[in-house]
């Protein structure tokens, strides 16, 4: 029976990984957001709304917090796998690549977007490009799924 078991065990660790390592980014990836909406997970049945600030180091390492407006603050952390690092990378470098010089939106800024040299900020209901769209909407999942750590209220 352990004959058997220790094939099954070595195969099930090789799974873990998809293909080869992610690179790593070429910048810290920090992304501040009004009015992000929390759909609940483990926190409450109830959706949280407040700032979201999710930052990803280079080497994958995550964490957000969402500042509630009242009561609970959320702080969410873990390493991300390599398949959310291949996705994240191929996103960033799409958007660094076709963005340019950005001028700051005039009024309130609802969400601001840095990486490595990059930045960019814009007002709530402004149109985005495509590849910034694509980019936010996909820190936006993984923050929510990151392991809730600490919430404080």
């Amino acid at each position: 029976m352990n004959r058997l078991l220790l094939p099954l065990v070595a195969l099930l660790a090789s799974c873990g990984t998809s293909g080869p390592p992610a690179p790593p980014l070429t910048g810290e990836i920090k992304l501040i957001e009004q009015g992000f909406e929390d759909k609940g997970g483990t926190v409450s049945m109830f959706p949280v709304v407040g700032t979201l600030t999710l930052v990803i180091t280079p080497e994958g390492d995550a964490s957000s917090v969402l500042k509630r407006d009242i009561l609970t603050d959320i702080e969410r952390r873990r390493g991300l796998y390599n398949s959310e690092r291949w996705e994240l990378h191929t996103k960033a470098e799409a958007w660094a690549a076709k963005t340019g010089a950005e001028e700051a939106p005039h009024g309130k800024i609802w969400g601001i977007l840095t990486y490595g040299t990059h930045k960019v900020s814009w007002q709530k209901g402004d149109s985005l490009s495509p590849e910034l769209t694509d980019l936010i909407h996909y820190l936006e999942v993984l923050a929510q799924s990151l392991n809730e750590v600490r919430k404080r209220g």
